[in-house]
C-alpha cells in the first residue's frame, strides 16, 4: 500500500494536479505553510502543539500521530541483544 493511499490521498491531494476548490489545500502546499511557520517556544510539549494546528495542518498531524509514538529504544534494544548473547553461551548449559 502506498503512503498515499494509506493516509486517503489522490494524486490532486500530491499536487499532481490543481484541485476544482481552491480551498481545499494540497499536501505540497500544506508542507510549504508548515516550513514556513515561526518555530516553537523550547519546552511546548510536541503532541500539544500538533493538537493545536490540527486543521492547519491534517495530513501532517495524521502522519505525526503515527510517528511520534514510537519509542527511541536505541540503548535499551543493544542492551537486550547484548544480554542474549549469554542466553547463548556455555553459561546457560551449566545451570
Amino acid at each position: 500500500m502506498s503512503l498515499a493511499k494509506q493516509y486517503g490521498l489522490t494524486d490532486e491531494d500530491l499536487g499532481a494536479s490543481e484541485p476544482d476548490d481552491h480551498s481545499i489545500q494540497t499536501v505540497k502546499q500544506e508542507y510549504q505553510a508548515y516550513i514556513t511557520v515561526p518555530v516553537c517556544v523550547k519546552g511546548t510539549p510536541i503532541i500539544k502543539w500538533w493538537e493545536y494546528n490540527q486543521s492547519a495542518f491534517p495530513t501532517l498531524f495524521a502522519m505525526a500521530m503515527d510517528y511520534l509514538p514510537i519509542q527511541a529504544s536505541a540503548v535499551p534494544c543493544e542492551r537486550v541483544f547484548s544480554s542474549s548473547a549469554e542466553t547463548d553461551t556455555k553459561k546457560q548449559n551449566r545451570s
